[in-house]
């Protein structure tokens, strides 16, 4: 048998090989150390006069590397490439040596293999390799069905294996990886017939034992292989093991050990390491078709990282800073997105041809008058928003926010009477039949003070409504004799016809989907629209989730109203809350 090979020394020539080929792949963005190759050899040892040399012109070839083309990056790496070829291999001073024999067994490196060629990032995963029909099935549970797919499928969580340790360092119930060669292997069964391999590992320091139930495990890794195990380690009869660890060969790219490693959403029969290598040669094939739409004054003054270096980060990050930095990349992207769309969508809402509402102050003055109470300033303030929109001859589509009981739809039964004074109808759309009732009851209630002549008609429809009611109101509302409907969702149904829909008004929009309130929109000819929410959201939040919106706000509540007192309580407490409950209803 092989004695262990000496891998607690590490050969920094053979890492610095694979930081320069990965910043060709990822076309020489200074992406291959965290921070720079600047600050990486700067803080970088050597143990022998060799190694001081190489590394003083590892530094000089790298001083100011980031204010270079990337022609001229290119041209250093193979310079730098160049200088390692006829190296020998050097050791990195700062890991502690441990003199021991030369491994009499070595593992060659493998040839990597050639990258599929990838045309655009719509291609199908079938291009790469390893995804036949069964595999394609597997990623198209998951919704992956072309490369852009597959670099989207973000990890749900990243396992920390970065700290790399000799095996007599390592502590009970901590994760890490050690790496060493299979000193022996052992498969045997389990007191129920399960499989299982056991192997002790040794880098020269120590031995650990690592057990797997799968009998392929004694295939892939026959005694002398050089490997790397990374996982939590556990006691197994007074003994550190480690049990069914992620694994790989030393002589390839770490990507389930010794790093921070991606866990990815899982179907049947797909398993977290062939998804890991189909998600690397993703990456490194369509890194020349990553085009990042922000140019770099953008990126440069909001802190945002390259969209190529924040897909690599986000799958296999360096570190978990940046990890935090790929993360607010996408975060941006995707607001970006969103907003933009928003706005695409309020332009060509606004550019569409509406009616102008003439607001008609003598009868709004005699509307308020019936009232028992006076507006607020904040009632007034949006009231004035929402007619001054409306008296725009293109369709308006403004958000109303206030808490409960701050009287948002007293404003709302102001602006349908503009609408209905001027020959249109106005429907009032709430998510249940509890709010459309107490809607109707209370609209009906304020609008009964106002003579007859001025008194808009009212109609409910609900999912309640008898299929008598409901002819009854389809006839009345396509002739144009109710001037403004409640209703819940009933209101959507395709039979529901206006005459001249004018204002569709929304009660806690956010319960609607933004089809059911297109429905709604769709039912007239670009009417207005005013949607009304209790839910606080703040201003500049606001811009964001409703672009397409405009926004007024009431804030305040009228004298004299009760302050509103939310509470919860844990399920613990549920019969104290139903007695509660009781007690008020009563």
């Amino acid at each position: 048998m092989s004695r262990p090979r000496d891998i607690t020394t590490a050969d920094p020539a053979a890492l610095w090989r694979k930081m320069f080929a990965l910043e060709a792949r990822k076309g020489y963005l200074d992406s291959a150390v965290s921070g720079g190759f600047e600050r990486y050899f700067a803080g970088q040892s050597a143990s022998s006069n060799g190694a001081a040399d190489r590394l003083a012109e590892l530094r000089r070839l790298f001083a100011g590397y980031t204010r270079l083309e990337p022609g001229q990056r290119e041209q250093r790496i193979e310079q730098a490439l160049s200088l390692l070829r006829v190296a020998q291999p050097l050791r990195d001073a700062s890991i502690s040596q441990v003199r021991r024999p030369a491994p009499t067994k070595t593992s060659s490196p493998r040839r990597a293999a050639p990258l599929p060629r990838i045309e655009s990032l719509d291609d199908p995963v079938t291009l790469l390799r390893g995804v036949g029909e069964g595999r394609a099935r597997q990623l198209a549970a998951l919704n992956v069905r072309t490369v852009r797919d597959l670099l989207m499928l973000l990890p749900r969580m990243h396992n920390d294996y970065s700290q790399v340790q000799p095996i007599t360092s390592i502590l009970f119930h901590r994760e890490c990886t050690v790496r060493g060669e299979v000193f022996s292997l052992q498969e045997q069964r389990t007191k129920t017939g399960k499989p299982l391999v056991e192997m002790e590992i040794s880098d020269g320091t120590g031995r650990v034992r690592a057990t797997w139930f799968n009998p392929y495990i004694a295939r892939q890794l026959p005694v002398g292989s050089q490997v790397a195990i990374s996982g939590r380690v556990e006691q197994q009869r007074g003994i550190l093991c480690f049990r069914n660890p992620e694994w790989e060969l030393l002589d390839e790219e770490m990507l389930h050990t010794g790093r921070l490693v991606p866990v990815y959403p899982l179907t049947k029969g797909l398993y977290q390491k062939p998804l890991r290598n189909l998600t690397r040669m993703a990456l490194d094939a369509s890194a020349r078709l990553l085009h990042d739409p922000l140019d770099d004054e953008i990126r440069t003054r909001l802190e945002l990282m390259p969209l190529s270096l924040a897909l690599e980060a986000m799958h296999y990050p360096e570190s978990l800073e940046q990890l935090r930095l790929a993360r607010n990349r996408l975060a941006f992207d995707e607001f970006l997105v969103l907003q933009l769309g928003m706005v695409q969508r309020k332009v060509e809402w606004q550019a569409a041809e509406g009616h102008a509402f003439p607001a008609d102050p003598p009868l709004l003055a005699h509307f308020r008058a019936t009232l028992p109470f006076q507006f607020t300033g904040a009632q007034q303030r949006a009231l004035d928003e929402i007619l001054q929109d409306m008296a725009m001859p293109r369709p308006m589509s403004r958000l109303l926010q206030g808490d409960v009981g701050s009287g948002k739809t007293v404003v709302a039964a102001s602006a349908a009477l503009v609408a209905i004074a001027d020959g249109f109808q106005a429907a009032l759309l709430a998510p249940t039949e509890i709010l459309a009732e107490q809607h109707y009851r209370g609209l009906s209630t304020t609008f009964d003070a106002m003579p007859e002549p001025d008194r808009p008609k009212l109609a409910l429809l609900t999912g309640k409504s008898t299929k008598a009611e409901r002819r009854d109101i389809d006839q009345r509302l396509s002739e144009g004799e109710i001037d403004l409907i409640v209703g819940t969702h009933a209101l959507l149904e395709e039979h529901v016809a206006f005459r001249r829909l004018g204002l569709a008004i929304i009660d806690e929009q956010h319960r609607f989907g933004v089809g059911q309130r297109a429905a709604l929109r769709d039912k007239g000819r670009n009417p207005d629209v005013l949607v009304m929410t209790a839910t606080p959201i703040p201003r500049s939040l606001s811009l964001v989730i409703h672009g397409d919106l405009d926004v007024s706000i009431i804030d305040e509540l009228p004298p004299g109203r009760q302050t509103i007192d939310t509470r919860r309580a844990d399920s613990g407490k549920r019969r104290e809350v139903y007695h509660f409950l009781r007690q008020q209803i009563d």
